[in-house]
């Protein structure tokens, strides 16, 4: 279990772009006064000058941290004496991976921003099954990618699990779920590009393609992804929403398998009474290819000096198989993609996508491509500016079928001013991060593990989303066209035959 600590949230990168919005946040957050708030990054003198622009006194509840996230001593030092770490120090390929082992050591919970899949696969091989031994709850995608999309999901799966579950003894479920985005763009900040464009560099191709394969993070394989389309529609909307293919969708649905193989996990061991690892790490070996060594706990937790970490050789063959290889869910009948809301019509949408695919491959294939962004698009402390991020918008929605009920659909929605991918983007990443400082009693899961927001917060983020006051969050069961059409003919039959009688 986690050690007992003041609540300490510590801000990786507080001078950043992004973590400026997030301190700025935290600095006037309605709860200020239940959290101690450390800032940290590499220097003194812009820690400083952002404490003094703040109002922040040090003598009140607030520390400041020259931290290198290259100096993994300096790290483990900074984390080790938080209860939450918030890291917007990108790319996280690069400087993530310290910063994860430190929290995951020491039972620290953790937040980022992170897109990049690739990473995310990787830290879930490596400290997953650890720090369910240690408590630490370790969730990438905390921002823009992923929370709406994994949020407006899990919304619509309750909504249908309130409004159905009377009609079957089977557990209900979702069949086919889309997401359209309305949202505002804005330029890129520098992390932002550097972390996309490592993405191309950095990263080797098969770990990337490994990655982006369908349920590359879950637990659990389920039904083949749709394949990407010219012209995307939002089912059960009038008039018809068009759209193109959204950039972020294999970032987001691989968040959103996690968090429904995570689910999946969590009911066959419920069925089996099974204490298991919650991912699909490769532990079923019993010693965790050297991950789960004891040696890297610290002193004093149960399972540290040096010895073992509780290996799962004891576990049965359910277990074994859940945490070492995927399942094929053939009952399931889920699937799940997302749109990009395009005024103007299918053409529009046609040329946007086609747009897309293009710059895509210009990236990903062109290295000089890549370079003169670089050259052009980078420099330190862009992004957009306050007036631009002040006029931002986003507009989900999330439209469901009900697998086993075709005439019924769920619609589950997410508005808010300001813009996404900076300004709610630190609402969204605080607020996790708050709800494991301030909330761990009442989250859905307490056991510790690399997890997402809605697998490891559940209703508290949404209901924290909500009394930000920033955010119009709504689900509801609505019928399906055909239903529609069908009661509109019964009605009109039923006038009908009244006035002949």
């Amino acid at each position: 279990m986690i050690q007992e600590k003041n609540n300490n949230v510590l801000l990786l990168g507080a001078t950043g772009f992004t973590g400026v919005l997030i301190a700025e946040y935290l600095a006037t957050h309605p709860q200020r006064d239940q959290f101690s708030l450390i800032l940290a990054g590499r220097s003194a003198n812009k820690l400083a000058s952002l404490a003094a622009t703040l109002k922040l006194v040090e003598a009140e509840g607030v520390q400041l941290q020259v931290v290198d996230v290259e100096d993994h001593a300096a790290v483990d030092a900074a984390v080790r004496s938080a209860r939450v770490v918030i890291n917007v120090v990108c790319p996280y390929w690069t400087y993530g991976t310290p910063v994860v082992r430190a929290c995951v050591k020491y039972g620290v919970h953790y937040v980022d921003l992170t897109a990049e899949t690739t990473w995310v696969r990787d830290i879930i091989e490596e400290f997953d099954y650890l720090a369910t031994k240690t408590g630490s709850i370790v969730i990438p995608s905390c921002g823009l990618d992923s929370v709406p999309s994994d949020l407006l999901v899990y919304l619509s799966l309750q909504t249908a699990r309130k409004h159905v579950s009377h009609l079957s003894n089977s557990p209900v479920y979702l069949g086919r779920s889309r997401t359209a985005f309305d949202l505002s763009m804005s330029e890129l900040s520098a992390g932002s590009l550097t972390s996309f464009l490592g993405m191309f560099d950095n990263m080797p191709r098969w770990k990337v393609k490994q990655a982006y394969s369908d349920w590359a993070l879950s637990p659990f394989k389920g039904l083949p992804s749709l394949p990407p389309q010219l012209v995307y529609t939002l089912p059960h909307q009038h008039p018809t929403v068009c759209g193109s293919f959204y950039a972020m969708l294999p970032v987001n649905r691989a968040v959103v398998h996690r968090t429904w193989g995570l689910m999946r996990l969590q009911e066959a061991r419920q069925r089996s009474h099974l204490t298991v690892c919650p991912s699909y790490t490769a532990y079923a070996n019993g010693n965790g290819n050297g991950h789960a060594n004891g040696d890297m706990l610290p002193n004093g937790h149960p399972n540290g000096n040096g010895h073992p970490a509780d290996s799962m050789s004891g576990l049965n063959g359910l277990a074994k198989v859940a945490a070492s290889r995927y399942f094929t869910v053939v009952e399931d009948e889920f699937t799940y993609d997302e749109m990009m809301v395009v005024k103007g019509g299918r053409i529009v949408a046609a040329l946007v996508t086609t747009t897309m695919a293009i710059s895509a491959i210009c990236l990903a294939f062109f290295a000089p491509v890549r370079w003169l962004l670089k050259k052009i698009a980078i420099y330190p402390g862009a992004g957009p500016a306050r007036e631009t991020m002040a006029k931002g918008w986003i507009n989900a929605t999330n439209v469901s079928t009900i697998s086993g009920h075709p005439h019924l659909t769920v619609k589950s929605t997410l508005n808010a001013k300001g813009d996404p991918s900076y300004l709610l983007t630190a609402v969204f990443a605080t607020e996790c991060a708050l709800a494991l400082a301030l909330e761990h009693e009442s989250l859905p899961s307490r056991e510790g593990g690399i997890l997402t927001p809605m697998s490891a917060l559940g209703d508290v983020l949404v209901d924290r989303l909500r009394g930000s006051g920033r955010f119009d969050i709504q689900s509801g069961l609505v019928k399906s066209t055909q239903l529609q059409v069908n009661a509109q003919a019964c009605a009109t039959d039923a006038a009908a035959a009244k006035k002949r009688v």
